[in-house]
């Protein structure tokens, strides 16, 4: 008799082993909402899709954990109707909620009796009544209206961080499945496919490429080569190159999902001719197996052929925008060359000034009329000569032409002439020949002072003699 209780503590144990009636409630409860959350993003029903998957994930983590297997397929769920919620607020959509609560306004205005009429005239006598006792609520009706619409501009991105966050959760569930059952490999690429999504919905473009690289890696590992999942792998990858303005590796990655496509077609063709040598047996078996009951061979084929068109768009755009920004490119490239030239032949102007003070390009021209003025020497030199030579001539004859100038010495005529390499010329042409190189009035006044100092000594010494 002493014995029988000590069997008891094994019988303790075993009630935790096996669910009680509110662990499968919960359970239940979790796949029902689950079930919901599946249905309703499958009919595009976004909003209640989320809310569905909200509470299976709420049910499961609570019951199982926030790690545990059994939440895997929920949070990767609800991370996609996050990221579908996420894209409706931020596209051409954007409005479609809206217009969803104001038809559900309007039904349930409808459809409600005028007894609720009635109550909210007496509300709003309430209100009145509080309104003449004080200003509180109304005071604190608009402030409670700016709280909402604050929460409501984050909730675009915590919906967005939300969905990473529990795709992150699922990776890390079925990374772990996977070291023990290689098909939860499959689900590991799904999940990195929709955080490629994200990274793209982000702009978060670097990441988003290495998410679809994950995913791509494990895809051509695992599945067959004609997948249509390597097709899509290769089509996102090949968006966000586009978005990173990579026009090369976009192209490559639309040119690889063609030719999955195609291949897909090129077997899909084959696998009808062999159906057509099927008994009714085989075909009723096949029939069974088909995870779609309307799923046909022909029926892909054509959607695969709708797909081909717009992918070869694609790479169409993205040569053209990789030629727009080659031609940009050499452009600013001529642009800059030209400058740059320009810049070093003339200093810094490109009009060939000096962008100094002003004074450079006036003292090239002193410079170049210094030299230029050695002539003007030479013919005073010359002038002294042709004056000594005119004294010895006088003294034989007397030059009617020499006359007296203010100051009461000889001037000489300025008709008299000169021999200059043997030829005769006039001595005016001598003295404006001077006029034809470029030079300045100092220097012009500096010779016309040593001419006439230089004539002054010479008609001294003749007077002196």
């Amino acid at each position: 008799m002493t014995e029988t209780p000590k069997k008891c503590p094994p019988d303790t144990t075993s009630p935790k082993t096996s669910p009680t009636k509110k662990e499968i409630d919960a359970a239940t409860e979790a796949l029902n909402h689950f079930a919901q959350g599946k249905r309703h993003l499958v009919v595009g029903d976004i909003p209640s899709a989320v809310n569905s998957l909200q509470e299976a994930c709420r049910f499961l983590a609570e019951e199982y954990g926030e790690t545990a297997p059994e939440c895997g397929d929920a949070y990767y769920h609800y991370g996609q109707a996050l990221l579908e919620l996420a894209r409706v607020e931020n596209g051409v959509l954007g409005n479609a909620l809206d217009g969803e609560g104001s038809t559900e306004d309007e039904d349930g205005d409808e459809g409600e009796g005028g007894g609720e009429g009635d109550e909210g005239e007496e509300d709003s006598q309430e209100g009145e009544s509080q309104d003449e006792d004080g200003n509180n609520e109304e005071s604190e009706s608009p402030g409670e209206g700016e709280g909402e619409k604050t929460e409501e501009d984050e909730e675009e991105v915590s919906n967005l961080q939300l969905s990473w966050e529990m795709l992150e959760l699922a990776k890390v569930i079925f990374q772990k499945q996977a070291e023990t059952n290689p098909e939860m490999n499959k689900k590991v690429a799904q999940v990195y496919l929709k955080l490629g999504e994200v990274g793209l919905e982000s702009e978060n473009y670097a990441q988003g490429i290495e998410d679809f690289r994950q995913c791509l890696a494990i895809q051509m590992k695992i599945l067959k080569e004609d997948d249509r999942c390597i097709a899509e792998t290769h089509y996102q990858l090949g968006v966000a190159h586009s978005f990173s303005d990579d026009f090369d590796n976009a192209i490559e990655s639309f040119g690889a999902a063609i030719k999955v496509i195609k291949l897909r077609i090129k077997n899909l063709n084959e696998r009808k001719k062999e159906k057509e040598s099927w008994t009714e047996d085989q075909r009723t078996k096949d029939a069974a197996e088909r995870p779609d009951p309307f799923y046909t061979e022909q029926g892909e084929i054509d959607e695969l052929n709708e797909l081909l068109p717009e992918i070869k768009d694609k790479i169409t755009d993205m040569e053209q925008m990789k030629k727009d920004s080659k031609e940009k490119l050499q452009r600013a490239a001529k642009e800059a060359f030209k400058a740059q030239a320009i810049a070093g032949k003339t200093g810094s102007s490109p009009f060939g000034e000096s962008s100094g003070s002003g004074f450079d390009a006036p003292s090239a021209s002193c410079s170049s009329s210094t030299s230029d003025a050695k002539p003007i020497t030479h013919l005073v030199r010359k002038k002294i000569s042709s004056l000594k030579q005119r004294k010895a001539e006088e003294d034989t004859k007397e030059d009617p032409k020499k006359v007296k100038g203010e100051n009461g010495k000889a001037v000489p005529s300025s008709r008299e002439t000169k021999s200059v390499n043997g030829k005769s010329e006039s001595m005016d042409k001598q003295e404006e020949a001077p006029l034809k190189v470029p030079y300045t009035e100092e220097l012009k006044k500096m010779a016309a002072d040593e001419l006439k100092k230089k004539t002054e000594e010479i008609t001294h010494e003749e007077t002196m003699a």
